[in-house]
């Protein structure tokens, strides 16, 4: 016990106004890094995407556009995949980056993207939580693309394929 509590005094609390509440390390705007990378994994899956709908781009580079399908949806459910890291990790007050997403030029476009921790995991259950959201909200997001892409796919036999094969299923 203190001494005001045996002089039969109340003791004070001073309340004051909280400023930044964020986790030391956490911003709120986007840094140029973040938002290039983006722009550049944005360009390369869209120029695959145009391939896989055999555009040739050297001949009629405006149809650059037919791209995108596939690259809105690859970056949105990898972007879902990695926000949902992203907000259990400022819901556990665990400083992270915003994702870096990673351009690449290869068969789909990007080499995926991550996010950067940049405080201490608090405990075993946050640290579950953070590493299991990502997956799932990729998950719900991933399941209704599947199935709208499906829905808007036409059945060809295998011979009038064209674009990037993957090989034969037999």
């Amino acid at each position: 016990m203190d001494a005001s509590a045996h002089n039969g005094q109340r003791p004070h609390v001073w309340l004051t106004a909280a400023g930044d509440t964020r986790p030391q390390g956490m911003s709120s705007r986007i840094p140029l890094t973040h938002l290039l990378l983006f722009v550049a994994t944005l360009l390369t899956t869209t120029f695959f995407g145009a391939l896989h709908h055999n555009v040739n781009l050297l001949e009629t580079p405006w149809r650059f556009y037919q791209g995108l399908p596939f690259s809105l949806t690859l970056l949105t459910i990898l972007g879902t995949h990695e926000f949902g890291h992203y907000f259990m990790s400022r819901r556990h007050k665990v400083a992270v980056t915003l994702p870096y997403f990673i351009p690449a030029p290869s068969f789909i476009g990007t080499f995926g993207a991550f996010i950067r921790i940049k405080s201490t995991v608090p405990d075993r259950r946050a640290l579950f939580n953070i590493g299991v959201a990502g997956p799932i909200a990729g998950f719900v997001v991933a399941v209704p693309a599947i199935v709208l892409g499906l829905a808007l796919s036409e059945v060809k036999p295998a011979t009038e394929l064209t674009g990037i094969g993957l090989g034969s299923s037999l």
